[in-house]
């Protein structure tokens, strides 16, 4: 099955929900920074629960993105402004981005980057169309949670039942995107608590021992450990800087790079080099060689 067949089938049998916890999480977080009337792009709108919201609670000016047929249907029904694109398709995205540069006050994403092969492609487009000093708001799930991890280590999987996910990230994960994406990380938060995950990384067999152990363990990540084990849920804001994005893929990356005029070059590369030598970016190795080299041939020739 194909990811837009599998996108498709999942979005016409999707039921409307609007007090899923992240929707919740994400008007919590805008209502400070959006003022009635404000144009907002929510990328991977669904059946439009949250521009429902937010165009009933905010007032604000909904445009609604996706690509799967029968949400575009749903959301053009309750009267919002659509915008059809893959975002696994460059070509879409880039036309998206060259006809509505700049004309958001926000952008919403929630529970849709860690459907995407790349995840640059989805920060990049919400810098690109935010006004300067726009806001971004982003959910995924939190791969931390204690839950995940002893499911992975007990089961040997990801977490299933997610939905078509393939990409993953935990708050420093999704941290380091929105700086490398040129978005100031303003708020970087967990949600969702409880007994999420714990009957299946227990399992029906297995013993009375192993059992009892995965639920000290589970049980003491929730009420002993820090806030990345406790919370099933991630969600993070940003303000758009000046800055222009670069993409922590090495494709998206080097081409986004060669596009850059040399200004730019250097203010991107002059907000990442200080966060290098404190080790913010040490799990990727291959963007820290990149930053380094052409922040060398940047001072060479000025030299």
């Amino acid at each position: 099955m194909s990811k837009e067949h599998h996108d498709e089938r999942a979005a016409r049998g999707r039921v409307e929900q609007p007090d899923k916890t992240w929707i919740t999480e994400c008007l919590r977080l805008l209502k400070p920074h959006v003022a009635p009337g404000s144009r907002v792009l929510d990328i991977g709108c669904g059946n439009g629960e949250t521009a429902d919201l937010l165009r009933a609670e905010m007032g604000c000016q909904m445009t609604c993105l996706d690509y799967a047929p029968s949400h575009l249907a749903r959301v053009q029904a309750k009267g919002h402004e659509t915008i059809c694109c893959n975002l696994d398709r460059e070509e879409e995205v880039r036309q998206v981005e060259d006809q509505r540069r700049g004309q958001y006050d926000a952008v919403t994403s929630l529970e849709v980057v860690e459907h995407m092969f790349e995840p640059d492609t989805l920060f990049r487009l919400a810098h690109a169309v935010l006004k300067p000093g726009g806001v971004f708001v982003v959910s995924t799930p939190n791969m931390a949670y204690v839950g995940y991890r002893l499911y992975s280590m007990w089961r040997g999987n990801l977490p299933p039942s997610q939905g078509h996910h393939i990409s993953f990230f935990n708050a420093r994960r999704l941290w380091q995107q929105m700086v490398i994406c040129g978005f100031d990380v303003e708020k970087m938060e967990h949600f969702g608590a409880g007994e999420f995950y714990l009957d299946r990384a227990m399992g029906r067999h297995g013993g009375l021992f192993r059992r009892g152990w995965i639920r000290a363990l589970f049980w003491a990540g929730l009420h002993a450990g820090g806030a990345s084990l406790r919370h099933s849920g991630l969600i993070g804001m940003g303000r758009k800087s000046a800055v222009q994005p670069l993409g922590l893929s090495g494709a998206v990356r080097e081409d986004a790079y060669a596009r850059m005029p040399v200004p730019d070059r250097r203010e991107a590369l002059a907000r990442i080099m200080p966060l290098l030598p404190a080790g913010k970016f040490d799990e990727h190795p291959d963007f820290m060689r990149f930053c380094e080299e052409e922040w060398r041939k940047l001072e060479n020739k000025e030299g």
